[in-house]
């Protein structure tokens, strides 16, 4: 947990001395105003003068007001105005609640971005974070009131949408969420998971007090900073506010310094992935492209899945049945006859297991080990296109897998070659490979599997077996806000898929399955099959949301029982290899709560080339993303 942990300072003439004072404490930033928060004009206070290292540590923060009047609204583009000139990097606004001064305040936001990247010093334009309650102030003052009035629970949600569609979701916008009252119902907490949040402020008065007199937080409290933590990858600040009630502030500090160093924030994905999180990435095009070094090494290193390979050859490989040997040599009459017959039945009795797209030899080295344990002799034909891969499997057969002569559980034979084009020796009793990308079949597992028919039967055991994709509607400010900064590179950047390990995400209904393919049989040749697809999904809001575009996932059936996912309901838990993919809908739109969301999705192939094609029927229509596969597109060569 690498969160930061700020105070707010309501009203100090001196910022400088305060800020130090708070530094000395053990915070490491401060959250103040620029003037007091009664006068009408701007003047700022004398002392706001910092060095360079003190102005990263100010904040600078804007208390609600009534941005229906004119002064109120010349008052705030000053402070913006003296906040940029003096280079402070963040500014935190206390949201309005008229609709008409939030209006107004947004298009003031709005105006300053703009301005900003007008003038080409967008970069040094201050960040804005909108304060918002997690529980709108009416609701929380009600429980202590007989006439509860009507309370609308997505009022606070309402607010930062309404400005965020304003500023059209730029990447310069951010929530600080005021974390009071009692946590509200889960489906709505989830939903804040999927906005931008960058602070979470904690008032003192919500610290409960131990026997030894110090803060603590409730159990309920605990559950939510923990969560927070996980989906937001811990890239979020505290800030505490309120006056002392338990001895000195430095008591608030050293509680939230006692969760971060807790178990609870502990998680395995998190330290193979760390600085992946919510990064949008190209996926790989293993066919086009030669893996280097260190992408085999990362993927290598996911013991959860090779397990599961492990266990699914071990079982494949038991199914196997040859004949006995030993009875059928009763019939050799002499010595002669024997040696040419063990030459002969060699390729008949020992079981030929094919590792397709082989790589550096993970799944060589585990079909050995099936192979010990099974008690099978086997013949593997590691099978890899990529010339520099070819050099590390070499040396593995000669140092590790006993070169010619092989082990006493089997020998490997190196094959470079494109596994669709090679004239296989022999047919394969089992076919192993690793070709599944985030959505299952977007790596061109289906093509490539299609080209090894020359060398298996109908009885030849595939692993994997099966695949199946699936998808769902996102709401990810934080994804969707990335593909404005990339547009300044790329004029279409909603026309891609893109890994990404997400996590400042909301789903906003279960994912559903898409394409399936099924290895039972790979004997037909390729032109007898089809691998595009199309299918029609229907989602349901369960909330008022905002849809940024689908998140895709995948399932596979490595073979009987064992399965691989990262399906979110079925996931192999700490297994890492595949992050989902995203696709972004170029216009996010609204969601009323128990809308249907009907997204259409094709996979098209042609000569040269595999890619999808994505439209939105329903509630807002939308343009097929992709057409044709202009921009984006998997090579098949």
């Amino acid at each position: 947990m690498k969160v930061a942990i700020g105070y707010q300072v309501h009203n100090s003439e001196n910022i400088a001395l305060s800020l130090r004072q708070h530094l000395d404490n053990g915070y490491n930033f401060i959250v103040a105003p620029l003037v007091h928060p009664r006068v009408k004009k701007f003047v700022p206070y004398s002392d706001v003068f910092l060095g360079g290292s003190e102005r990263s540590k100010l904040v600078v923060y804007i208390p609600k007001r009534d941005y229906n009047l004119k002064n109120n609204c010349s008052l705030i583009e000053s402070e913006f105005n003296y906040a940029n000139h003096i280079g402070v990097n963040t500014m935190l606004i206390d949201c309005p609640d008229n609709r008409v001064a939030l209006k107004n305040l947004s298009d003031i936001i709005n105006r300053q971005f703009v301005s900003s990247s007008e003038h080409f010093n967008e970069h040094q334009a201050p960040s804005v974070c909108i304060k918002v309650p997690l529980i709108p102030y009416k609701s929380y003052s009600s429980k202590w009131r007989d006439d509860e009035p009507d309370v609308d629970y997505d009022e606070s949600w309402e607010k930062w949408n309404f400005i965020r569609m304003i500023t059209q979701s730029h990447p310069k916008l951010f929530v600080a969420l005021e974390l009071n009252g009692d946590p509200i119902d889960p489906e709505r907490i989830e939903r804040w998971f999927g906005e931008p949040i960058v602070m979470a402020l904690l008032s003192t008065s919500s610290f409960l007090t131990n026997s030894s007199k110090y803060p603590v937080l409730s159990k309920a409290y605990q559950q939510l900073i923990q969560k927070l933590n996980f989906k937001l990858a811990g890239n979020f600040s505290f800030v505490i506010n309120g006056n002392n009630l338990h001895g000195h502030l430095k008591h608030y500090l050293q509680y939230i310094n006692h969760l971060k160093s807790t178990d609870l924030f502990e998680d395995k994905i998190s330290k193979f992935c760390l600085g992946y999180e919510d990064v949008l990435q190209i996926p790989l095009q293993p066919l086009k492209d030669n893996l280097d070094s260190l992408v085999y090494e990362v993927f290598e290193t996911d013991d959860i899945k090779y397990q599961q390979y492990e266990l699914a050859i071990y079982k494949a490989m038991k199914k196997i049945d040859k004949t006995d040997m030993y009875v059928i040599l009763l019939f050799i009459p002499s010595f002669l006859s024997m040696i040419n017959f063990l030459n002969c039945i060699t390729n008949r009795f020992n079981s030929v297991a094919m590792v397709v797209g082989a790589g550096r030899g993970p799944l060589v080295e585990k079909a050995l080990k099936a192979a010990e344990q099974s008690k099978k002799y086997v013949t593997i034909y590691a099978v890899e296109k990529n010339v520099n891969a070819i050099v590390t499997l070499d040396v593995l057969r000669d140092l590790r897998w006993g070169g010619n002569a092989g082990l006493s559980n089997g020998v490997v034979q190196i094959i470079n070659e494109d596994m669709r084009y090679w004239a296989a020796p022999r047919k394969a009793d089992l076919v192993i490979s690793e070709l599944l990308g985030s959505f299952g079949d977007n790596e061109l597992s289906p093509e490539c599997l299609d080209g090894i028919w020359n060398y298996v039967t109908k009885e030849t055991i595939n692993i994997p077996r099966s695949y199946s994709s699936y998808m769902c509607p996102v709401q990810s400010h934080k994804l969707y806000s990335q593909l404005l900064i990339d547009k300044k590179i790329n004029n279409n950047p909603y026309d891609y898929g893109y890994v990404v390990h997400v996590r400042n995400a909301y789903l906003i209904d279960d994912p559903q399955k898409v394409f399936t393919f099924v290895h039972d049989d790979l004997t037909k040749p390729p032109n007898e099959r089809d691998n595009s697809r199309a299918k029609t999904m229907t989602f349901r809001s369960k909330l008022k949301t905002v849809c940024h575009g689908f998140v895709g996932y995948f399932d596979c059936c490595l073979y009987d029982d064992i399965y691989l996912s990262i399906v979110p309901s079925t996931q192999n838990a700490n297994m890492f290899s595949w992050f989902p993919i995203y696709f972004p809908f170029q216009v996010p739109f609204n969601v009323d709560p128990n809308d249907e969301i009907v997204i259409h999705l094709t996979r098209n192939v042609g000569n040269n080339s595999v890619w999808y094609e994505w439209t939105v029927q329903q509630p807002t229509p939308s343009k097929i993303h992709n057409l044709k596969g202009k921009h984006y597109s998997i090579s098949l060569h």
